[in-house]
């Protein structure tokens, strides 16, 4: 009763046949308004259709899951929709036939909020990423490419697929050996600062230290930033 979840259970044909407190909390009304409801009453239509055919599948199956588990979302009273998981357990009787199913659902607007935001930080990093004017490439801490941007692409005439991965290491690149590159990145890697050079770059010659296709084998002025990202333990 004091679960700071709502904690329900079912017939088999999904007439409620309890439910705690916290569901007034959650969907609205008091428990006893519930009783003699279905709980496709109180799903969306499509949760509804994702339970049933979930419970199907799982707990009614031979043999049976333990559990079945989703995310789903309520209907309240006032018709605002909740998200929600909800985790499902049969209720069986001696002869192990299904008599009732156990439901606990958590409601997880707070989660959805922020993988919401999390999903907006990440489309604006990419559209920022993708359309500079400025080439830039993401380098693992160790030093090997993950991602590059078409104006690299533009820029250095490489295709994405032809450095990113464990393909390209900039401290295995003869261009960036011999440009006298290494103590600038070694100040960021290293010391876990920014740093800023001139580099006469040999395009050729970086490629062909690592394998790497280009477009052409050019030599070239270039303005370099480098900076550290660091993560939440620094």
């Amino acid at each position: 009763e004091n679960a700071h979840d709502m904690v329900w259970r079912t017939d088999i044909a999904g007439k409620v046949l309890y439910v705690n407190g916290y569901a007034a909390d959650l969907l609205g009304g008091v428990g006893a308004e519930f009783l003699g409801d279905t709980m496709e009453d109180y799903f969306t239509k499509a949760s509804s259709r994702q339970v049933a055919a979930g419970v199907r599948a799982s707990l009614f199956a031979t043999p049976p899951l333990p559990f079945f588990q989703c995310e789903v979302e309520y209907r309240r009273r006032d018709g605002h929709l909740v998200p929600a998981e909800v985790r499902i357990t049969a209720e069986r009787d001696a002869t192990g036939r299904v008599v009732a199913l156990d439901g606990i659902s958590r409601g997880i607007a707070e989660r959805k909020r922020a993988e919401l935001e999390l999903n907006e930080q990440r489309a604006f990093f990419e559209q920022v990423f993708q359309q500079s004017c400025v080439s830039t490439q993401i380098l693992d801490k160790d030093g090997w490419c993950e991602r590059i941007n078409p104006r690299l692409t533009e820029l250095f005439g490489v295709l994405p697929e032809h450095i990113e991965g464990r393909v390209y290491n900039i401290f295995k690149d003869e261009g960036i050996r011999q440009g006298g590159v290494l103590p600038h990145l070694e100040r960021v890697f290293r010391e876990g600062k920014t740093a800023e050079w001139e580099v006469l770059f040999d395009i050729g010659l970086a490629a062909d230290s690592q394998g790497i296709e280009v477009r052409e084998k050019t030599v070239r002025w270039f303005h370099n930033w480098a900076y550290p990202i660091f993560d939440e333990r620094g």
